[in-house]
């Protein structure tokens, strides 16, 4: 059998693996549907390049060291670079047209040297049978998963130098080992430091994503101290942006005893009253005096008297206790809407609604429910995430991962989190017509 026909008997077992994998045919969905994100590309580019590795070290065998071997894998490799860096740009247009940029994506170069580097490997005759089929497994899937990364990479760097904010986010997967993690974390705009970011090593599960918006617009020179200049963006509003429409209020004034109805009733509605020149709360029953007032809920340390924790304190806990209760289903959907590993959001999952804790004051229990973190899972369950929900899941992953590294406490975890994913800042404003859909309890 030569090269080229077994190409072909390879090149359609991949085809059909492909076409029959629900999670390919959901993504492709959603890249024609113009809903997917570089998270779905990074999971398809892992899922193809895992069916490469396995039809390849499948067959690689019937071929002769010296006799095509390296040939035909660089064939399909070239076959993957064309595929992944077509469906990365159908991503890359629709995600400018809702961003309003007009940037044609750039597509890298295909790593020759790289390629043929590993092909030449399975020619090799002093190691066994069994290690050129973990070659194709490991070292040409790995290969295969790091052309997704280099379109990441040069996209990003093209449009930071083309003056666009640029976040680039390194996600470790299930399994991420120590060098992961450091690694790991969002990073705002491109230089050459973040080239660590971009290196795999075999079985890397990592996922690298990038986003960009039109939020720098002018390049500016600066004296550099010694008689020259040097360049950079300034962040600013950019001519191409529409000028804010300001809405027509016009302020509503009160009379004195206006004032003092409504700010009486602002302050009862969160449980506290006027007391003489103080403020003071209504009922001790709002605060937790087994733990000083404070709660913990895994996504943030805070009051327990904060304005809406009496009111939402039942639908938090009634949503925690149905998803624990409820099997899986709602770690299938988030992994499907989001692209993150089933098992990071399991993981995620037993972190924030099953498992005790140790606390900085020695205590060992669960977290509280919180309202914020129920009203995030159930978007994601949804597929209504928002990039703030994003970032809950990697706080979260990082903080778990970090105890399980160190078996420190939770504070300590959470504020080591934080220097990277800082989801409690992020938190918005609560409003008070959000719900837990009863739907979902």
């Amino acid at each position: 059998m030569t090269a080229q026909e077994l190409y072909q008997i390879v090149r359609k077992e991949i085809d059909v693996r492909a076409s029959t994998d629900p999670v390919y045919r959901t993504i492709q969905k959603k890249i024609d549907d113009q809903k997917a994100d570089f998270n779905d590309t990074a999971r398809l580019s892992r899922l193809l390049s895992q069916i490469l590795g396995e039809k390849l070290a499948k067959h690689i065998l019937k071929l002769p060291p010296d006799e095509g071997r390296s040939e035909l894998c660089q064939q399909l490799l070239k076959d993957f670079f064309d595929e992944i860096n077509h469906k990365l740009a159908q991503v890359q247009r629709s995600q400018d047209q809702k961003n309003g940029i007009s940037l044609n994506p750039v597509q890298p170069s295909f790593p020759t040297e790289r390629v043929q580097n590993v092909a030449g490997s399975l020619n090799d005759t002093t190691e066994p049978d069994s290690t050129i089929q973990r070659r194709c497994r490991n070292a040409v899937s790995n290969v295969a998963n790091a052309m997704h990364d280099s379109f990441i990479q040069e996209n990003a760097k093209f449009r930071n130098d083309a003056g666009l904010q640029v976040t680039i986010t390194r996600t470790g997967g299930a399994d991420c080992c120590e060098w992961c993690a450091e690694v790991s974390g969002s990073f705002t705009g491109y230089n050459r430091e973040l080239k660590e970011v971009f290196r795999r090593h075999d079985n890397c599960t990592c996922t690298i994503t990038y986003t960009s918006s039109k939020t720098r617009s002018r390049l500016v020179g600066e004296s550099d101290g010694a008689g020259g200049t040097t360049s950079k963006w300034v962040e600013s509003r950019k001519s191409w942006q529409e000028k804010p429409i300001l809405p027509d209020v016009r302020p509503t004034r009160f009379t004195q005893e206006q004032a003092k109805r409504f700010e009486t009733e602002q302050l009862r509605k969160q449980g506290f009253v006027r007391d003489g020149d103080g403020i003071r709360l209504i009922s001790s029953d709002l605060t937790n005096g087994g733990n000083g007032g404070r709660i913990s809920t895994g996504g943030k340390i805070t009051d327990r008297n904060f304005m809406y924790y009496e009111n939402f304190e039942k639908q938090a806990r009634s949503f925690y206790d149905a998803r624990v209760k409820g099997g899986d289903s709602d770690v299938k959907s988030i992994a499907e809407n989001t692209g993150f590993d089933y098992e990071n959001v399991l993981a995620i999952k037993k972190h924030l609604m099953e498992e005790e804790h140790l606390f900085k004051d020695g205590t060992i229990r669960k977290f509280d429910p919180s309202i914020d973190i129920a009203l995030a899972w159930q978007r994601l369950m949804k597929g209504e995430q928002q990039e703030i929900d994003i970032l809950l899941l990697n706080h979260e992953l990082r903080e778990l991962r970090y105890i399980q590294k160190t078996g420190c406490d939770y504070e300590t975890a959470h504020n080591y989190s934080n220097q990277k994913y800082d989801w409690e800042s992020a938190i918005p404003l609560f409003n008070e017509t959000d719900s837990i859909d009863t739907s979902l309890l």
